[in-house]
């Protein structure tokens, strides 16, 4: 079997693990990359050249890609190659195409809210499958222990998103106020150019002058994310509002057996259980209530093994792949 992995250049993240996944199963696999700025009539060529020359037989895209107008994966692709589609965000609010998508031969979505919202705008049937991860995020020194240098850490988008604005403020209040060392690393302003830096921190901090205490404006590749995941005594994740489900992050996590703190999120879909493989809160003074209580219970080590345990068994990316193209076995 030889698979084309069709992804935009926006998703360069998870190429690592999705070709280490691929070596694993023993599937050959190209992959092309979609730039949206691009001619995507001119890209969608390239890519059925690409499937003739190298004999693809079969084509994964990550989200349903286009310009806003146009579709790279149309019923031309998916007439000439079987073509599953995963969405790594939710279907709910993107510009599908009404015909097309009745083509692909499977559709995966990580959001389960997108299983029903499918089945009553456009008729078809699409499966919940969560974005994992492979090992190449749980860092090169897997399984090993790292000294606790923080009690509570969080990595991810803040700008634009003022609920996790809200959250990661609040949190920054409790934990000067109880003497926890915090870091929070991420998009928290733009940075683009010096100007854009120096404002953007100065309406930051005006804004949000306890959590710009911990703040570091930064962007973490995924390996350095995970040796800080190791690093941390609680490892915060907070969703964005449109998602009802866990993210990726939550397998990253737990994947080097790191104890993780969450907003409330479906699990019914997962085999993961809330107080035994991970933590979810339910409001700001429960989050607050949970990070006094799991930092001085030993009990926090106890749920980080199990996650990381349950994630290494079920979870991993190459077992998740199997699940599109099942028949592989892993090496």
């Amino acid at each position: 079997m030889r698979v084309v992995l069709v992804l935009s250049t926006s998703h360069r993240i998870f190429f690592e693990s999705f070709e280490e996944a691929f070596k694993d199963l023993k599937i050959e696999m190209s992959c092309f990359w979609f730039n949206v700025e691009g001619s995507v009539s001119q890209q969608r060529e390239e890519l059925l050249k690409l499937i003739r020359q190298e004999h693809i037989n079969q084509l994964l895209v990550l989200n349903d890609l286009h310009d806003g107008k146009e579709h790279l994966i149309d019923k031309e692709v998916m007439q000439t190659i079987p073509s599953f589609l995963w969405y790594l965000d939710t279907m709910r609010f993107d510009k599908l195409n009404n015909q097309d998508i009745k083509q692909y031969k499977q559709i995966y979505s990580f959001e389960p809210q997108d299983i029903s919202y499918c089945q009553n705008r456009y008729q078809v049937t699409i499966k919940y499958l969560p974005l994992t991860a492979g090992y190449s995020l749980f860092c090169s020194q897997r399984g090993t222990q790292k000294k606790k240098i923080y009690d509570v850490s969080f990595v991810g988008m803040v700008n634009g998103l003022p609920e996790r604005q809200a959250v990661l403020n609040l949190v920054a209040k409790h934990c000067a106020k109880k003497h926890y060392k915090l870091i929070v690393y991420g998009k928290l302003w733009h940075s683009h150019h010096f100007y854009q830096r120096l404002l953007g921190a100065i309406k930051f901090c005006l804004t949000y002058p306890d959590l710009f205490k911990f703040a570091h404006n930064k962007y973490l590749q995924p390996k350095e994310a995970a040796e800080l995941y190791k690093q941390s005594k609680i490892n915060l994740n907070i969703h964005i509002a449109k998602h009802s489900s866990i993210n990726c992050r939550t397998f990253e996590i737990l994947g080097n057996g790191n104890f993780e703190l969450c907003d409330d999120r479906n699990l019914s879909l997962t085999e993961l259980v809330d107080g035994q493989h991970l933590v979810l809160y339910k409001s700001g003074q429960d989050l607050l209530d949970k990070i006094d209580y799991y930092l001085e219970s030993n009990e926090r080590e106890r749920i980080a093994q199990a996650g990381g345990e349950l994630v290494n068994k079920k979870y991993l990316l190459s077992k998740t792949l199997r699940v599109i193209f099942p028949g592989t076995e892993e090496l």
